[in-house]
């Protein structure tokens, strides 16, 4: 079909009021205007706001000017709504085909395209059911027949029409012929969610951020309460819903408010991700970029999902309205007028006026249908949304499982009698307001647009039986007098349907001429290539309606909808069945700035990245290195930005130095059960899952002992007391502490509150031996080989010399050993030395068997295949052996953090945020730290204790394990021989007073780190957790005994005044300990949560089912820590370790 452009003299030339400035000049944008101005540069008025409808034919008045048309013999058309009443069938007959929301949706485009100006006017025309007598020259009220079988009975005369402001209207004296004025923007670029001009988007804008603004109410997003509400909506109580969007039509009914709100929340979505990963960017730009993707994904939707519905999709790729989804296509035309097509708007495009059901029903998640609603009882009033937390989810559920009315002659008597009508006693009549609004706007006959599409007219009624349905050309001719005076609208409404489609043959000629336009005409359009790159292109054709529906539903962050059909606008079946919303897919071109290449197609890889973004396909960046810390309760800071907490009464809460002192024992008690590497191993496991960044910055703050006079806001040293039992001696009045960087400190400007970043990624991955992003592991790789980089010294394999040892270690010498590992913390202490050593040395030993057994592998794939097998190992000793020593067996089986292993379970769940929490890796996973031995013990193979070290003589420099050739294997052994130190409230001295001392006379002291450290982060108090757990709170220090030791009850309350002013990281040091576990009821609480989404948020957890058999799964589990330790502790291939007992983070014992 020949793509037709006409222009009819007025309409080029008029701009109206302001979009003369506006398009005096275009500026450089990347981004389209609220109002269309400068969509085409050279014509910057087309398409936008309050200018004039187009015209595929020249308007149709009886003078030539303004006043309705005539029949051709000069008398009035039929009457429109004898018309509606005797010409169409009452009744609706439901789409076997089609859902509800195929035609709602038809209602959203048709709002973002057009709207008229002036119709709601308050003018004299017909009020109650009765002429005015001093009615409005721009009353158009519709006659009611003393007959009529339903208004007649109410003693109603007319229908009341006010019509449509023109060109008449505005500038009579110059008016030639009166043309209609489109209030809105003609493009597909949701300005009912946006607005149409700068003025109006500023109003819907949450100030300073780029969100939306929302109201959240009952754990959902609401757009904000109208201004106005009772002008704009019908009100039954002054506090009934009535929402402000970008369009005013927005409440005119519950399931149009639903599309609408779900397209407000999408926007806040991408926003939330796109502030998230990028934390640079401007909230201008946060929010342009989040409306710039929303719209994408609505072309998407419109284009490739919906309209294939009614034009058919064979034929739209026929006309390229869309093209095979390959590459982008940049079609657009700078010489095409997108304007909306008045006869589009007013006639083709109001076909789904039939399609209204006048009851919506809501279903249950299981689509029971629970009950129904009056469409007109509800007309303006969206109230019903939120008269339940579950009624949004209900109507919504409706909107995708009830049929549609067939796209046929029939209207339902909802629409057809009683429309608007609320808590009047009448309403009115749809279809004959449709027929006289096309009166009113000048539209030619029915015959002018055959002849239009197919350049030839029908001379006789019989010539119509090419178009229309035979039954219905008969009843025509008897109410119209010639084939000329055959209504737009009327036509259109009998014609037969086209196989495929659900239009007639001129219908489809003016939907399809207005939506090649609406594409073509479009600079901005989504696919033309200008604004998106391929692989975001191919992001967002993974668009689709099902998955912005399910994502709308959230209540409190969960899906309230669970399941809906792919094709979201077709109903469900065997062929489309309900399907989980974690399947339907979220495109992940969300994220721009330094994660943009990444972000924008997660690539089809069964290995995971390095820096753990596309884990989540549908939430690529969640648990990627450096994102932000989650949280279980929002931060607690004095400003509630950033400063550290007070007191409840706003005094400084206990020195933190003081605490450690005071309220916490010194000395050491050996755990009669569990062996050092048991608390190691917990280290090798916090260093893998979180790293705060900038902790380690050399900035002005406390040094050797005393305050800097200019020092740096970030310094948040720990005063020490004169008396202080230790320090003072030493002339220490100070321990430095550097606060953790946050998102206010790289963007100030844009921060409302500080949230910590994870430099490396939160999943169990082994990111401390492979490193978090493409370059470090590349840095750690053997080049052309499958391993990892090693150097061989005394018959054993070491990680390489680390190239910035002189920084990164503290060196007695220039050959001081200082390792390259995955994570800068490797070198800390001899024991974290051995195991980092140990999984590297693994990574090894799997790929040469790898190698071996798979000679036609490349290196990339041995190097995958290895890293992939060494992390499943490590992840199944951490959840089945390592973690039910801290929380209990019983308590895992039960939670689901593990399973009874028999087969694969597959408990992956994208709607779960693996990010690491903030109160776990700040307080909660710190509890190993009273269980740090200060004297570390090397044993011969006998295991008769030869030798002791002190940690803090080798701290940050493990040149010991190389001092021998079996240095190594008499710490190792020492790491499963000797007893870590007892989980409580005493902590041993090379903690609490030498720590990370080495050469120097003094150090510092852990535990008044670690509670400082988490009133820097802006952790809640216990109280607070307590509350987050059980859902209440303690009132005094007594209701404090269900949880802490009694004795310390007593004590706590000598330093805190308040119950809620006690630390977090405090109050867990003091629990009881419940029954077959080392925690107490918060923290186990706390940690249960993080390991739950640790495991369940990670899709390439080793035992999901989707990335190893049964078989070798079952391989798998059969790994111990022992055997790794075993296997590893090597010199010049011969074992150094001989024995070992099995359960290596146990005692040796008579039973072990």
């Amino acid at each position: 079909m020949e793509l037709r452009v006409k222009s009819f003299g007025l309409f080029l030339l008029v701009v109206i009021g302001s979009l003369q400035q506006a398009a005096a000049q275009c500026p450089t944008n990347p981004y389209r205007t609220f109002d269309g101005t400068c969509n085409n540069v050279q014509n910057p008025s087309w398409g936008a706001a309050n200018t004039l409808f187009a015209r595929l034919i020249p308007a149709k008045y009886s003078d030539g000017r303004l006043q309705p048309a005539l029949a051709k013999d000069g008398s009035e058309l039929p009457n429109p709504r004898k018309l509606s009443v005797e010409v169409f069938d009452e009744g609706i007959q439901n789409s076997p085909e089609f859902s509800l929301v195929n035609m709602q949706f038809g209602q959203i485009v048709a709002h973002d395209m057009a709207l008229t100006r002036g119709v709601r006017d308050q003018l004299p025309c017909c009020a109650n059911g009765r002429l005015q007598p001093n009615r409005s020259p721009r009353c158009f009220a519709i006659p009611v027949s003393p007959d009529d079988p339903v208004f007649s009975a109410r003693g109603i005369d007319c229908l009341g029409m006010i019509r449509t402001l023109t060109t008449c209207d505005e500038n009579p004296a110059t008016c030639i012929r009166a043309e209609q004025i489109n209030a809105v923007t003609s493009f597909l670029d949701l300005s009912i969610v946006y607005g149409n001009s700068a003025q109006e988007a500023q109003t819907l804008r949450e100030p300073n951020t780029g969100f939306l603004k929302v109201e959240a109410r009952d754990g959902q997003d609401w757009p904000p309460r109208h201004p106005n509400a009772s002008t704009t909506c019908t009100l039954r109580t002054p506090n009934d819903a009535c929402y402000l969007t970008g369009d005013g039509r927005a409440n005119q009914s519950p399931h149009l408010a639903i599309l609408q709100t779900a397209f407000v929340r999408e926007h806040n979505r991408i926003a939330l991700d796109i502030q998230r990963f990028n934390r640079n960017l401007s909230n201008e730009e946060v929010f342009q970029r989040a409306r710039h993707l929303n719209i994408a994904q609505y072309q998407h939707i419109v284009y490739n999902e919906w309209l294939p519905n009614f034009l058919g999709r064979s034929y739209m790729l026929e006309q390229q309205l869309i093209y095979p989804a390959s590459a982008a296509t940049n079609d657009y035309s700078a010489t095409i007028n997108p304007s909306v097509i008045n006869s589009h708007t007013t006639a083709a495009f109001r076909f789904f006026h039939s399609s209204i059901q006048g009851a919506l029903k809501l279903y249950e998640e299981s689509r029971i249908s629970m009950s129904k609603i009056d469409i007109n009882d509800h007309t303006n009033n969206p109230t019903i949304l939120e008269q339940a937390v579950d009624r949004y989810a209900d109507l919504l559920r409706g909107l995708t499982t009830q049929p549609m009315g067939l796209h046929d002659t029939s209207l339902d008597p909802a629409t057809k009698h009683f429309l608007f009508r609320f808590n009047n006693m009448f309403g009115t009549d749809l279809k004959s307001l449709d027929i006289q609004r096309a009166r009113d706007h000048g539209l030619p006959g029915y015959n002018d647009f055959v002849f239009y599409c197919f350049r030839q007219r029908a001379a006789s009624w019989d010539d119509y039986n090419k178009f229309l349905l035979p039954e219905a050309i008969e009843l025509l001719s008897t109410y119209y007098k010639s084939v000329d005076d055959l209504d737009l609208s009327v036509g259109l409404a009998f014609e037969k349907k086209i196989d495929g489609s659900q239009t007639g043959k001129v219908m489809r000629c003016i939907m399809s001429e207005q939506f090649l336009r609406t594409r073509k005409g479009d600079r901005f359009f989504y696919e033309n290539g200008n604004h998106f790159t391929p692989r975001q292109l191919t992001e967002i054709r993974r668009a689709n309606m099902a998955r912005i529906l399910c994502d709308s539903s959230r209540y409190n962050g969960f899906p309230a909808v669970v399941q809906i059909q792919p094709l979201a606008f077709q109903l469900p079946s065997s062929k489309n069945p309900l399907r989980s919303c974690l399947t339907h897919p979220t495109p992940s071109i969300i994220v721009t700035g330094s994660l943009q290449q990444v972000l924008a197609q997660c690539p089809s890889n069964p290995y995971r990245t390095f820096d753990g973004t596309c884990n989540n396909i549908q939430v690529p960046s969640w648990g990627a290195a450096n994102t932000l810390f989650t949280r279980l309760l929002p931060p607690k800071y004095s400003d509630r930005r950033s400063r550290p907490a007070l007191a409840k009464d706003g005094s400084e809460l206990p020195n933190a130095r003081l605490l450690s002192v005071e309220v916490f024992d010194e000395g050491e008690r050996n755990s009669p059960e569990f062996s050092l590497l048991n608390m190691q191993f917990g280290q090798i496991v916090a260093h893998d899952m979180a790293l705060t960044r900038g902790v380690r910055d050399q900035l002005p703050c406390c040094a050797n002992g005393r305050l800097q006079p200019n020092r740096d806001p970030r310094c948040f040293a720990i005063p020490v007391s004169p008396d202080d039992p230790v320090f003072s001696a030493r002339g220490i009045e100070c321990l430095s502490m550097i606060r953790t960087l946050t998102n206010c400190d790289e963007n100030p400007s844009n921060c409302t509150r500080a949230e910590q970043i994870n430099a490396v990624t939160s999943y169990l991955d082994l990111s401390i031996v492979y490193g978090n992003s493409v370059e470090e592991a590349q840095a750690l790789r053997e080049p052309n080989t499958g391993f990892l980089k090693v150097e061989i010294r005394d018959g054993q394999d070491w990680p390489p010399r680390h190239p910035s040892a002189g920084a990164t270690c503290t060196l007695k010498t220039p050959n001081d050993a200082c390792y390259l590992t995955g994570d800068g913390r490797a070198n800390q202490s001899p024991h974290l030395a051995i195991l980092q050593t140990v999984f590297v040395r693994e990574h090894n030993r799997i790929a040469r068997e790898m190698q071996r057994l798979n000679g036609n592998l490349n290196n990339e794939e041995v190097f995958q295949r290895a890293r992939h097998l060494n992390i499943a190992q490590y992840q199944h000793i951490v959840y089945y052996e390592w973690l039910p020593n801290f929380l209990g067996r019983s308590y895992m089986l039960e939670n689901q953090l593990i399973y009874q292993p028999r087969s694969l379970t597959n408990d992956y769940n994208a709607f779960t945020n693996p990010s690491v929490i903030n109160s776990h890796t700040t307080a909660a996973f710190r509890f190993f730290h009273s269980s740090i031995q200060g004297t570390l013990k090397l044993y011969e193979e006998s295991r008769i204790s030869m030798g002791k070290i002190d940690i803090n003589d080798h701290t940050n420099n493990p040149t010991i394990l190389e001092e021998a050739s079996d240095r190594y294997a008499d710490l190792l052994r020492g790491l499963t021989t000797q007893p870590m130190g007892l989980h409580d409230t005493s902590l041993d001295p090379a903690t609490k007073h030498f720590l990370f001392r080495f050469n120097n006379m003094f150090g510092t002291d852990l535990k008044s780190l670690d509670i400082q450290r988490a009133r820097d982060h802006g952790l809640p108090g216990y109280n607070d957790f307590v509350f987050y757990c059980f859902q209440e709170r303690v009132a005094t220090w007594n209701d404090y005994n269900k949880l802490l030791l009694p004795e310390a009850i007593e004590l706590l309350s000598t330093y805190y005044k308040s119950v809620d002013d006690l630390d977090l990281s405090v109050g867990l040091a003091f629990e009881k300990k419940i029954d077959g576990t080392q925690t107490g009821q918060i923290m186990q609480c706390i940690m249960g949560v993080q390991f739950r989404r640790t495991r369940k948020g990670d899709r390439f957890f080793y035992e999901n089912g989707n990335y190893f058999t049964n078989t070798q799964v079952t391989e798998i589990r059969k790994a111990n820590m022992a055997r790794i330790l075993c296997d590893t502790a090597r010199v010049n291939r011969v074992v150094a370790v001989t024995q070992m007992q099995p359960a290596a983070f146990l005692l040796p014992s008579s039973t072990n």
